[in-house]
């Protein structure tokens, strides 16, 4: 692997730990569309039926894994490690992941700027507000 190249493998069972650090941790929550705690037990019942459906991928960079990134039919969610965080790898994670689709949409909490100038970064433009959240819709040019 080149230096500085990202990857998106399948999400494996042996990955379950490490998603739920990922999509638990309280700042990544806070900005969720649920942002209540999620137990252990419940994320592992939740993970094992999530990884049969498909599209649900690690993000691995420099060989190493960063965060997660899964397509719910043609909505997308992303979860980054913080360390992975600012390093413009969650634009490359969502561009791959939207490759080969015809329409994406992404629910983006209005307080979550980040994740607001990387999906518009990739394209995606606002399409619906509430008073809590974006919608946004990207379609291949």
């Amino acid at each position: 692997m080149a230096p500085g190249e990202l990857v998106l493998r399948d999400a494996r069972l042996a990955d379950a730990q490490r998603v739920y650090a990922w999509n638990c941790a309280p700042e990544i929550r806070a900005l969720s569309g649920d942002p209540r705690a999620v137990s252990l037990p419940e994320h592992l019942r939740w993970y094992a039926q999530r990884i049969k459906q498909g599209s649900f991928w690690i993000v691995e960079t420099d060989g190493a894994p960063v965060g997660t990134v899964r397509l719910d039919g043609d909505k997308i969610s992303i979860a980054l490690d913080a360390s992975a965080r600012g390093r413009g790898i969650g634009k490359r994670a969502i561009a791959a992941a939207c490759a080969g689709r015809t329409t994406v949409t992404a629910t983006v909490h209005v307080e979550n700027l980040a994740s607001r100038r990387a999906f518009e970064a990739c394209g995606f433009t606002a399409s619906a507000t509430s008073d809590a959240f974006l919608t946004y819709r990207w379609s291949p040019t």
